[in-house]
């Protein structure tokens, strides 16, 4: 591998003061630390990483872009530095000894702010053209709302986890340069090739994410601050679904996010992971979705429930107890972006779920993404296709806690 790869930005526990760096580097590198300072400002500030050692991908069964079979051959080391001290609602610049790339991340404001949303891209080098799509996408919502002050991605990233060129890739895409990137362990990103190595330390280590969960979740289950809203991130797969359910791990979820909200009294409250709430094809509520979390989304009003997976566009009305009511929670999940997933879905006035406002799906080829806005009097989300066009919109009040 090369000498210093794999750079990304991902928010602290409060990204209004601090911020989380991450990179990789060959185990024969070993002048690691990364220089930051204000955008624009001139001199820089040094800073030391904490170092560990990472196999987690060595010998697992992957494919080239060429197509040619082989098992990757990848140590390296794992360098993780979070920022802090930083002044809220401020850009920032850095870049890592041993690259020349400048990277560049805004802190968060106290109040208004907003991050570009999209998922399950699942980068594939065969199929390159997969994170072109999506890497466009961000582009062209960007060129849309010049005030996007990070990215979130809802899961399923890389088509298999255990993969390393494929989160390089990832990481290559000019948008990751720009932007603090909040994301989601998807059952993609969990799995290697053929399902011989699955595992959640390959997000974990391609990452550096606020390690404030519980035990056997840090770094993969985590909560930040951004601004005044309160963002808890579960995965599906230490959970379990249907005859795998793990119960005892639920519970540890339920206190976990119970504890989080009673911590951080926050202006809004957002549940996020990967698998769908609601099915969008057959309109069912999910076991591991919607019936999981809805007794807890009830009881703190979460304002929005996001997640992903099925491939269809899902928003359903504020729902609490199970009816429409301004005081309980939107769940909306993303579509996919890399043109090659999505759903083919019937708009039949007949829809079984009435708990739902809108679906969208253009079948295998959908692209969509969504902005979302926060601010002072609620949330405001618009979903745009690959052309820029507005599918739907969705307004939500700011709840009085």
């Amino acid at each position: 591998m090369k000498k210093v790869t794999m750079i990304i930005t991902n928010p602290s526990e409060n990204a209004i003061n601090s911020m989380n760096v991450s990179w990789h580097s060959s185990l024969d590198f070993n002048d690691n630390y990364l220089m930051y300072h204000k955008k624009y400002s001139k001199g820089w500030i040094k800073v030391e990483p904490v170092s560990h050692y990472v196999d987690v991908f060595d010998k697992v069964y992957t494919i080239s872009k060429k197509r040619k079979d082989f098992y990757q051959d990848v140590k390296f080391m794992h360098h993780e530095v979070t920022l802090t001290n930083l002044e809220a609602d401020t850009y920032y610049s850095y870049k890592v000894n041993g690259c020349s790339t400048i990277y560049t991340f805004k802190t968060a404001p106290k109040e208004d702010f907003s991050f570009i949303w999209f998922s399950d891209f699942h980068a594939y080098p065969p199929c390159e053209n997969r994170l072109k799509r999506a890497s466009k996408l961000v582009d062209d919502i960007e060129s849309l709302h010049k005030d996007a002050d990070f990215l979130f991605c809802s899961g399923d990233a890389i088509a298999w986890g255990g993969s390393y060129k494929f989160w390089e890739d990832f990481y290559k895409i000019p948008c990751i340069k720009k932007y603090m990137v909040a994301n989601v362990l998807g059952n993609h990103d969990f799995m290697s090739r053929g399902y011989l190595k699955d595992t959640a330390l390959y997000f974990k280590e391609t990452n550096n994410f606020p390690k404030n969960s519980y035990e056997g979740e840090y770094g993969i289950t985590y909560h930040f601050k951004y601004a005044n809203c309160l963002f808890i991130v579960f995965h599906n797969e230490h959970m379990g679904v249907g005859a795998n359910e793990k119960k005892d791990k639920i519970e540890e979820a339920y206190n976990y996010l119970e504890e989080v909200i009673k911590e951080n009294p926050s202006d809004y409250i957002f549940l996020c992971q990967h698998y769908q709430w609601m099915n969008g094809v057959n309109g069912k509520d999910t076991s591991f979705g919607y019936l999981r979390w809805k007794d807890l989304c009830d009881k703190y009003h979460i304002d929005l429930a996001l997640a992903a997976n099925d491939h269809t566009y899902v928003r359903s009305y504020p729902i609490y107890h199970d009816e429409i009511n301004e005081a309980g929670t939107v769940y909306m999940q993303c579509p996919s972006c890399d043109g090659e997933r999505g759903q083919n879905i019937e708009e039949v006035p007949t829809y079984p779920n009435k708990k739902i406002a809108k679906r969208y799906s253009t079948g295998p080829s959908t692209i969509g993404g969504i902005f979302v806005k926060v601010g002072l009097t609620g949330i405001n989300t618009i979903l745009y296709d690959k052309d820029m066009q507005v599918i739907d919109t969705c307004t939500i009040k700011k709840k009085v806690r």
